[in-house]
């Protein structure tokens, strides 16, 4: 779950990184926009709107073009963003 705006770029890679023939991975990108994909990323059951029942609702990774805010690093230590 992540931006919309690269979202094509993002499916692309996706497809591409799960077709190689070393890649166990199934790797699949929604584009929900950047605070869902935020949201799920912290966990959907805590820091989602409850009427957002947009799939996916538990995700690996995602994208945004907006920074988490200090406090939001501080309660998720093991988030990253580059």
């Amino acid at each position: 779950a992540e931006a919309s705006f690269p979202a094509l770029l993002y499916r692309d890679a996706a497809v591409l990184y799960s077709a190689l023939p070393t890649s166990e991975a199934d790797v699949i990108y929604t584009s929900t926009g950047s605070s869902r994909g935020k949201c799920r990323i912290k966990g959907w059951n805590d820091n989602c709107n409850a009427n957002d029942i947009t799939e996916p609702r538990i995700v690996d990774y995602t994208g945004s073009d907006s920074l988490f805010s200090e406090s939001e690093y501080l309660a998720f230590p093991d988030l990253q963003m580059y």
